[in-house]
């Protein structure tokens, strides 16, 4: 049985951890998109202390982290819209590691970013 959408966003706990996801992707999506321009040279993507770079690749891979999250954000917001009525506890529990994971998939973009500077 489907619920209506409005008491799910007027949750407070739920719209917080909505809009912070929101907040996070839309800020990756623009330093992606300010920060990496096209080039014919390997983008560093990523870097080991113990190996130093180990994987390059086209410029354009850089846009996979800030899409990865906005497709973690909506189907984590979906999940928790199901959920939701059946134990809200489990939605809290959803909502906020989906945050953790954006926010870390937002510091893994900066630190590429500067590796790339």
């Amino acid at each position: 049985m489907w619920y209506p959408v409005r008491s799910y966003i007027a949750d407070w706990r739920v719209s917080l951890f909505i809009l912070v996801q929101v907040v996070l992707a839309v800020g990756m999506m623009i330093a992606t998109a300010i920060f990496v321009q096209p080039a014919d040279i390997p983008t560093l993507l990523h870097y080991s202390v113990d190996f130093g770079v180990d994987f390059a690749g086209p410029w354009h891979y850089v846009y996979r982290v800030p899409l990865l999250g906005a497709i973690v954000a909506l189907v984590n917001a979906v999940l928790g819209y199901v959920l939701f009525y059946a134990e809200r506890r489990y939605t809290y529990l959803l909502l906020s590691v989906s945050t953790a994971v954006i926010a870390l998939l937002t510091i893994a973009l900066v630190l590429i970013i500067l590796l790339n500077l």
